[in-house]
């Protein structure tokens, strides 16, 4: 059975390749020597993942606040830039994140 998985695994690696000039979302898709997808941020997959968590932890401590002063992320679940979303957080949310 170990056998048979392995085989179709990597029966289903040339599916993972891409072609030059294809894109995904708003990139273009860079591939390695070898046609295999690689990161289109930086150099490698480490400097990738630096640069999503820099994006994202940024977008977290310049989040706005509300009119209340408390952060916007405390208070609702849906965050939209151009105006404020009716939906509040339900009371178990924040544990929820947290944990």
């Amino acid at each position: 059975m170990l056998i048979l998985v392995a085989g179709i695994a990597l029966s289903t690696i040339p599916l993972l390749s891409a072609q030059v000039g294809e894109k995904f979302g708003y990139h273009e898709v860079r591939t390695d020597s070898q046609g295999r997808i690689v990161p289109w941020d930086g150099s490698g997959p480490s400097e990738a993942y630096d640069h999503d968590l820099r994006l994202i932890w940024n977008f977290w401590i310049t989040m706005r606040n509300c009119q209340n002063g408390v952060p916007y992320y405390l208070q609702h679940q849906v965050w939209k830039a151009e105006t404020d979303d009716p939906r509040g957080l339900g009371g178990n949310q924040i544990d929820m994140a947290l944990s």
